[in-house]
């Protein structure tokens, strides 16, 4: 009786109006801590000198940002890529993020850390919008879509499964987590967002096919040219879309072209479109002198290695870098950074609370909502997994299948651009298939799923958040990232007095006496601030002009184009 009696305070207390919003923050504030290092991360790459750059080549247009790469899309000698939207996207980025730096004076990277976080906010959006769209066809005939106590699971317990996953370990700049933020979180948030579009094209055109068919040709022709001119991830959404309107559930009566043709319109036209320009483009790249000398780009040569494939798979998965922080913290004289009573106690924290929320949120529905109804959504839970397997093995392969890859991908330790994509699919599929086992599964395999979900989280929290934290910090102080932070703190700030000017000075020499030689990136870095500091502040970033051999009348040089 006691027991019971505790069972129903629980239950009032989490049904409360107050327990909800204040279970909702804690466990954000979890998950935000644990996102840190990769949030938090410094801006490197490219675009470390495009945050820098990009307003003196655009003149500090949003247009020009957008317009520049797509003048050239396919002058592949030029640029030989074939992603300009993806490059357009990014110069956006860096115009916006040095921008709003210097409106509120504070370094660039705090406002990468906001664009990740609203990327990471967006891809749970298209988690829900994509599950709410799903339709499928139950064991009882019915046309219906997920319940909503699956969907309320699965967008609860996605936010840390996700986390769990995240890797702040740098290397050569290829780490997703920390890197490329538009080309590494956004693609996953893409791929649901335009299946839901796709799907709820299908349908309005199975409901009246003569009205839809010009807005579904139109969108879906003009959807094949951005993907093929966007981030080569993007290309998946091709065949995932065609898997999920094969499988969308048609109507009983009619023809079996009238059942057919608002799929087939669909996804002949996505594929159609996607697949011609592919092929055309392909072949012009072939065409390149490079060829001849073998000189081309690695990026679009296209070479298949299964081990490059697996270790791509491995790397998004969680921990797999104890060997290269171990490598790290040898070489800064620095204790490993093991388990620690804090990095058990959080996971702890973050588990007791995810699953405080999915209480809370059964303790506030109506009890006749949460019936099941006959024929269960057990086919439509199936279907998620299948997705996000789709997704998780394709965007591991699709990455993975040029020469690149091939020469960078050498250790399954790596963290590489595609794999926030590939661990947040998994991590989807995954929790589709606890959902599956918790509802339909003999009880002790219900407990063991849980229980299983629940170890995953503790110890990939506790064994992987102190490396992570050691990584951060072991990044930020590495000479290019401390010098790039710099230069672009210094940009944003932008201190006029003598003292900063010296500053600002003192930052290049200092660097160039640690350098033997002084790279194409460190010295475009440097072109970059020059250039930057001119046109936003109309002064010189260095007044002795220390490590700036570029004309100023030149872009990247010390003065705006």
């Amino acid at each position: 009786m006691r027991l019971d009696h505790l069972r129903g305070l629980a239950r009032q207390a989490l049904a409360s109006r107050a327990a909800w919003p204040i279970l909702i923050t804690l466990y954000v504030l979890v998950v935000l801590f644990l996102l840190a290092p990769v949030l938090l991360a410094p801006i490197g790459g490219d675009d470390g000198y495009w945050v820098l750059d990009t307003g003196p080549l655009t003149h500090g247009s949003l247009w020009q940002a957008f317009w520049q790469p797509l003048s050239v899309a396919f002058d592949f000698d030029f640029q030989p890529r074939t992603t300009a939207l993806a490059f357009s996207e990014r110069r956006i980025l860096a115009l916006l993020t040095m921008k709003t730096s210097i409106y509120f004076s504070i370094p660039p990277f705090i406002v990468w850390a906001a664009v990740k976080l609203a990327l990471m906010g967006l891809s749970l959006a298209a988690v829900l919008v994509f599950l709410r769209a799903l339709r499928f066809r139950d064991s009882s005939g019915a046309v219906r879509g997920l319940q909503r106590d699956t969907i309320a699971f699965v967008m609860i317990a996605l936010p840390l499964t996700i986390a769990i996953g995240a890797k702040s370990q740098n290397v050569r700049s290829l780490n997703g987590w920390n890197f490329y933020p538009t080309l590494a979180y956004g693609p996953f948030a893409f791929y649901l967002l335009f299946a839901a579009f796709v799907l709820g094209m299908s349908r309005r055109l199975e409901r009246n096919y003569r009205r839809w068919l010009v807005p579904a040709l139109l969108s879906m022709t003009l959807m094949g040219v951005v993907v093929n001119l966007s981030y080569e991830l993007l290309a998946l959404s091709i065949p995932l879309n065609v898997m999920l309107l094969a499988t969308a559930p048609r109507p009983a009566e009619g023809s079996l072209w009238q059942r057919w043709r608002a799929p087939f319109t669909v996804g002949a036209t996505l594929a159609l479109t996607y697949t011609t320009m592919f092929v055309w483009i392909r072949w012009q790249i072939s065409q390149m002198a490079c060829h001849a000398s073998n000189t081309c780009y690695v990026g679009t040569v296209i070479e298949v290695r299964p081990r490059t494939l697996l270790n791509n798979l491995l790397g998004s998965l969680p921990g797999g870098t104890g060997d290269f922080v171990r490598e790290r913290a040898e070489l800064r004289e620095l204790p490993y950074p093991g388990v620690t009573p804090l990095s058990v106690l959080l996971p702890i924290v973050a588990t007791a609370l995810m699953f405080a929320l999915w209480a809370a949120w059964k303790a506030r529905q109506d009890p006749d909502a949460g019936v099941a109804k006959p024929g269960g959504d057990h086919r439509g839970t199936l279907l998620v997994v299948a997705v996000g397997i789709v997704i998780a093995l394709g965007s591991a392969v699709v990455t993975g299948i040029n020469a690149n890859a091939v020469q960078q991908l050498d250790t399954p330790m790596l963290s590489y651009r595609s794999n926030v994509v590939t661990w947040s699919a998994l991590a989807m599929a995954g929790l589709a298939v606890v959902r599956l086992l918790v509802t339909r599964a003999w009880a002790p395999l219900r407990v063991g799923a849980l229980a299983a979900l629940t170890a995953l989280i503790v110890v990939s929290i506790a064994v992987n958040q102190p490396r992570n934290v050691f990584s951060a910090n072991d990044d930020r102080i590495g000479t290019r990232s401390a010098f790039t932070d710099s230069l672009h703190r210094e940009v944003a700030v932008a201190d006029p007095s003598r003292a900063g000017d010296a500053r600002r000075c003192t930052i290049i020499t200092t660097l160039l006496k640690r350098l033997d030689v002084v790279d194409p990136r460190t010295q475009r870095t440097i072109n970059g601030a020059y250039a930057a500091y001119e046109f936003y502040h109309h002064e010189p970033f260095c007044s002795t002009g220390a490590g700036d051999p570029a004309p100023v009348d030149q872009p990247g040089g010390s003065s705006a184009p």
